[in-house]
């Protein structure tokens, strides 16, 4: 994987008349995280990086009763009940400053960036380097959406919404295509015939066939339009 690097103070500032940011999924299993602040923005910060397999270090006097949890169940790497240090940053990929504090707050972040890693800002999103969005997961569709900290209530909103249009019959069917792939790439399929063979297969019934549990008749529709595709 590529290496990442935080960017200045100065770029940050920058970015208020550049583009708002690029959605990426980043790979953060088995990297070195730490959440500075122990309340419930923090909590939901570290779960999320906990769920994506990185290693957690939280930073705080104090922690709510999420954090608590987490760190009696073994999931926190490390909890250091104490204020911020600098050097807390030293040897990770990102770095969460999330307390009540917004001189705290900016001191974490200046550490972020004197040792190369990544800085997410829980009180002022534009001067740091991501934010988290609010993700819809369907097995392998995963979904984010985000107002870029103005309004994440606005972001759970759309969020939700996305989830009643797209049901659990989704996710079965994103593992029957990832069976599939091959069988694609094999005829030679462009691009604009998988899009349109995946229509296909939504519009002869395949999701219906999943919400009704009916497994092998899904499998027959994918298999015939395949057929046609070759």
């Amino acid at each position: 994987m590529t290496a990442m690097t935080a960017t200045s103070p100065r770029s940050r500032s920058d970015r208020a008349n550049a583009a708002r940011g690029v959605p990426l999924l980043v790979d953060l299993a088995g990297r070195r995280c730490v959440v500075a602040g122990g309340g419930e923005v923090a909590a939901r910060r570290a779960l999320s990086l906990l769920d994506a397999g990185a290693i957690v270090s939280v930073v705080s006097p104090e922690v709510g009763p999420h954090l608590a949890s987490a760190i009696r169940e073994g999931r926190v790497a490390v909890w250091h009940p104490r204020d911020y240090e600098s050097g807390d940053a030293k040897g990770c990929t990102l770095v969460v400053a999330a307390t009540s504090d917004p001189g705290v707050n900016d001191a974490v972040g200046r550490d972020a960036v004197a040792h190369g890693a990544l800085c997410n800002r829980a009180d002022r999103p534009e001067a740091g380097d991501i934010v988290f969005s609010s993700v819809m997961r369907r097995g392998e569709i995963v979904i984010g959406v985000s107002t870029h900290g103005v309004s994440p209530t606005l972001a759970a909103v759309i969020r939700r919404d996305i989830e009643d249009l797209l049901g659990p019959e989704w996710e079965p069917f994103a593992d029957l295509l990832g069976r599939y792939r091959d069988r694609l790439r094999e005829v030679g399929a462009s691009p604009e015939q998988r899009q349109a063979a995946i229509r296909r297969m939504v519009g002869d019934g395949v999701l219906q066939a999943l919400a009704d549990g009916r497994a092998d008749q899904a499998d027959a529709i994918v298999r015939r339009v395949l057929e046609g595709t070759a």
